[in-house]
């Protein structure tokens, strides 16, 4: 499990920044697939929050709505971090 952890904190600040740069280029497509990608990790986790976060982003790039999009990938960050942090004291906390 901790090597899942791992390779998702490794992974999460790239597969973020893609989001924000396919939603800053208007490629709004490219970041619900992305938004995929992070459902998927966030589930392979049972990160509820974290991956419903990323299934309406998925949902609403699906759409064609940037605008909602935009909205949703605040909503992704901030439920991303609060998953970052848990887990951060998890490891800290298994390593000790």
């Amino acid at each position: 499990m901790s090597e899942i952890v791992g390779l998702f904190l490794a992974d999460c600040p790239r597969l973020l920044g893609e989001i924000r740069g396919a939603l800053s280029r208007g490629e709004v497509s490219e970041a619900g697939r992305v938004a995929h990608s992070l459902k998927g990790a966030a589930q392979s986790l049972s990160a509820g929050d974290a991956a419903l976060a990323a299934r309406q982003l998925e949902a609403v790039a699906r759409a064609g709505d940037a605008a909602g999009a935009t909205g949703a990938f605040t909503e992704l960050e901030r439920k991303v971090e609060r998953l970052v942090e848990t887990l951060g004291r998890e490891v800290s906390t298994c390593a000790s």
